[in-house]
């Protein structure tokens, strides 16, 4: 007859073994499903720095941020009266967002994106749009986001990517 310390030996080893196998499949599971979701996503051409941020003369999104605070924490006031240097016609009514960045301002309308020289006001490209889209600039991109759909673009106006969001 079998001793009951050594039955109790075999339990223990028994147990050690399921936990330690059951544990293992676990994290091979979630390996595996961040492999599968990296496959499905695709590798990113460059990550944004954790450092970014905006510099004083831009303006990423309309109310400058998702707080719609339409403060910009790093500009410094003008030290003179400021002085038109350009305007550029668009219906208020029209107008869906603006956006400042670097040397360059985007201008949504309902119909239309624009960008011009933020110093002279040269209109530089512009793409038709068909459906209400908002402006936000990232890191030297522009993303066109819609309910259903964002689109990247680069600072010359060629669409970078393109993806449809699910409603689910």
């Amino acid at each position: 007859m079998p001793s009951k310390r050594s039955t109790a030996l075999n339990r223990r080893k028994l147990l050690t073994v399921a936990t330690l196998s059951i544990s293992s499949s676990i994290a091979g599971c979630a390996t595996l499903q961040a492999r599968l979701e990296a496959f499905r996503l695709g590798t990113f051409e460059r990550p944004i720095a954790a450092d970014w941020h905006l510099s004083p003369g831009q303006w990423p999104m309309r109310d400058y941020n998702y707080a719609r605070t339409r403060h910009n924490p790093f500009a410094t006031p003008p030290r003179h009266n400021p002085v038109r240097a350009w305007t550029y016609a668009v219906s208020s009514s029209n107008l869906q967002s603006l956006v400042v960045s670097d040397d360059t301002v985007f201008v949504r309308s309902e119909a239309r994106l624009t960008a011009l020289n933020a110093t002279d006001g040269r209109k530089r490209w512009h793409r038709s749009r068909n459906n209400r889209e908002r402006l936000i600039y990232i890191a030297g991109r522009l993303y066109n986001v819609a309910q259903d759909r964002v689109r990247a673009i680069a600072p010359d106006g060629t669409e970078l990517w393109s993806t449809e969001l699910n409603r689910e």
